[in-house]
């Protein structure tokens, strides 16, 4: 009797069948979420999506059903086994076309409602499978192929390589004065030139520039980098000699009072024998 019970507790009880308002209206909600319900990604964040969107099915298909109210584990249940049923139709059919013949003939399946023709466009890949691209479609079809021109690479000339400088960018060169000193007699020419661009300038010769000069800073020299290293040894030095007569000190302060204790316990062994000998000779 036990065992019956707890096999009746297992079994789930059968509810009552989706009339064809109610197959239509879970379609037409399953539909408007089909987004959500018919995404095939496996993460945590999609899977609490389909939760919920399921619950909204359930709210609305409740709302308005003249039916038994359902649950949505029941809504998305039937929901399976409508897509089954449409994939197990269309298959069937499928099997039947690229058989090689024989009984009676099969007209095409097609959806009953404008609800399970959307339904079969939303799962017609895993219904019909991914199409096969035929060798005659590839023939036909106009292959558009791109011709490029050769190009000729010639030597470029020294001229492209050359700056262009501006004219407002060109600087002129101040007045030499030349002094030509022979003997006695000194003679001053004053030659102008004209106006050269810093480009052109020889590199012998150093052109005016408005430019500030860079300010060239001086390297330490090794000898006070080597003073400062013989100071800090000599720093260090005296460090270890501070420790070293710290060391000392405390050493001379434990040896004294070490000392004063060895002195203290002779005292008290004294003390001790004394009373002894004071108790024996009072006994005698």
């Amino acid at each position: 009797m036990e065992s019956e019970e707890n096999s009746g507790k297992g079994k789930q009880k059968r509810g009552a069948n989706f009339s064809l308002s109610d197959r239509k209206n879970l379609l037409k909600l399953s539909n408007k979420f089909k987004a959500v319900i018919e995404n095939k990604k496996t993460d945590g964040v999609t899977w609490r999506q389909k939760e919920e969107a399921w619950i909204k099915i359930e709210r609305e298909f409740n709302s308005f059903t003249t039916g038994v109210p359902r649950t949505a584990k029941q809504l998305k249940t039937k929901y399976e086994a409508i897509k089954k049923e449409l994939k197990k139709k269309y298959s069937s059919h499928k099997c039947y076309m690229l058989g090689t013949g024989g009984g009676a003939s099969k007209e095409e399946p097609k959806p009953e409602t404008e609800e399970e023709k959307e339904l079969l466009q939303t799962i017609i890949v895993s219904v019909e499978g991914v199409r096969g691209v035929e060798i005659e479609e590839i023939e036909n079809s106009s292959v558009i192929v791109e011709t490029h021109e050769d190009i000729e690479w010639n030597t470029p000339s020294t001229s492209y390589l050359q700056t262009h400088i501006h004219p407002a960018l060109k600087v002129s060169r101040p007045n030499v004065l030349q002094v030509d000193v022979s003997g006695e007699d000194m003679e001053v020419t004053d030659h102008n030139t004209d106006s050269i661009s810093v480009a052109e300038t020889p590199s012998s010769k150093k052109p005016w520039s408005c430019r500030r000069r860079p300010v060239i800073k001086k390297k330490k020299s090794m000898s006070s980098a080597s003073s400062k290293f013989e100071e800090l040894a000599m720093k260090k030095l005296e460090l270890v000699n501070l420790q070293m007569s710290i060391a000392e000190e405390i050493k001379k302060q434990n040896a004294a009072e070490h000392k004063i204790k060895m002195e203290n316990l002779k005292l008290k062994q004294d003390i001790l024998k004394m009373e002894l000998q004071i108790r024996t000779n009072d006994k005698l």
